[in-house]
């Protein structure tokens, strides 16, 4: 939350916010990690591959099972606070920072929905896949909980954030003073400043 936080409900915010973003740093240094092995990993069998015919013949298994799965789901939360998802904004240029706030509130909130029930439809894939001692096949037998597990770990924590947006939001829009930031408008210069 980027904005001005006023008051009771604006510092209560502000509080979530931090440790929501804390959590967010985290996972976003372990999706970093994960793409820097991935680079890493990639360019060893490259080099092991070519130079010596000896490929690494777990390095497909262990980027496409964990490291992927890491680098995407952990990131969702931390992109989603610095407004770097995908986002139409066209109408958005023509409305009142009141009825943005609104909008906001109520795109967020089905976000939020759907974000809900992808929770928990992967944490009951990830607690199967542990209970029945799923693995992939290969190189090695890789357990295929650790990657289900993965998705409502950043689900999770994208859901936090998408919650207390959604609360900010929709507090802004009520009282009509901004407790949270509205994200930035795409194009405006594009636009003349519309």
């Amino acid at each position: 939350m980027d904005g001005p936080a006023r008051g009771g409900a604006g510092a209560l915010l502000g509080r979530a916010d931090r440790a929501i973003a804390a959590v967010e740093r985290v996972w976003r240094l372990a999706a970093s990690a994960a793409l820097a092995a991935i680079m890493l990993i990639v360019a060893a069998d490259v080099l092991l591959r070519y130079a010596f015919n000896s490929p690494l013949s777990w390095a497909f298994d262990l980027i496409s099972l964990y490291l992927m799965a890491a680098l995407f789901f952990l990131a969702l939360a931390d992109t989603q606070r610095h407004h770097g998802h995908v986002a139409v904004d066209i109408v958005q240029y023509r409305l009142s920072d009141r009825t943005r706030h609104l909008c906001q509130a109520a795109a967020l909130a089905a976000t939020a929905a759907a974000f809900a029930v992808i929770l928990v439809l992967g944490a009951g894939k990830a607690w199967e896949a542990w209970a029945a001692g799923d693995v992939l096949e290969g190189a090695f037998a890789w357990p295929t909980w650790i990657a289900a597990a993965l998705v409502p770990l950043g689900v999770a924590l994208l859901l936090a954030r998408l919650l207390l947006s959604t609360i900010g939001h929709g507090l802004s829009a009520l009282t009509g003073r901004s407790l949270i930031a509205l994200p930035p408008l795409s194009g405006r210069d594009e636009m003349g400043g519309c």
